[in-house]
């Protein structure tokens, strides 16, 4: 994949992120209210030109379906588990907290639901019994690259994707407090 340009939409001006952005010379628009994703949208992307895709990595808030039309090959978002399984928020949380021995990374297209598009590429990962959440983000971060990268020129060849199977269950944001407290539980009964 060449000759990119990147504007990145963010909910804050700090973090690794959005430094490496700034080192790049991305331009970047801070949105901090979900009621504003629509206009932080159309800013980034009326300051590159347009865009070819709109790709969520992290992102709290389901991005609206009017920001859904605006790239003129698809709305992709990375999920940091196996789809259908584990939709929701950070449910990295949620399968270290259960003790999970292994978790996953799905790239899949957006639509109005709530981590139920197309899933364009996806991969396991193994979670080791002294794994943490965030060693698991490291392992989500770097079979993003290369899944992101995948899906992209799988779309390029004119891949649909799958549709998802049935199931899966939703988990809203858990707190450390709750995380760590069935964690603790869970990863002494996975080793014994």
């Amino acid at each position: 994949i060449s000759d990119i340009e990147i504007a990145c939409v963010t909910d804050s001006t700090s973090g690794k992120a959005c430094r490496k952005a700034r080192s790049l010379d991305y331009p970047i628009v801070v949105c901090s209210d979900k009621r504003e994703q629509e206009t932080a949208v159309k800013k980034a992307t009326d300051r590159i030109g347009g865009c070819d895709y709109l790709i969520s990595i992290g992102w709290t808030y389901r991005v609206p379906s009017q920001s859904l039309t605006v790239p003129k090959q698809e709305a992709l978002n990375i999920h940091s588990s196996y789809l259908p399984n584990y939709k929701g928020l950070s449910v990295h949380r949620v399968q270290w907290a259960n003790a999970e021995e292994e978790g996953g990374v799905t790239v899949h297209q957006m639509d109005e639901s709530f981590d139920t598009g197309e899933i364009i590429s996806q991969q396991k990962y193994k979670i080791g019994l002294f794994d943490t959440p965030l060693t698991m983000t490291y392992m989500i971060g770097e079979l993003s690259a290369t899944l992101l990268r995948e899906a992209i020129l799988k779309i390029e060849q004119g891949y649909d994707g799958v549709t998802q199977s049935r199931g899966g269950e939703y988990y809203s944001l858990i707190s450390w407090v709750t995380v760590l407290k069935y964690g603790i539980i869970n990863h002494i009964y996975r080793a014994i």
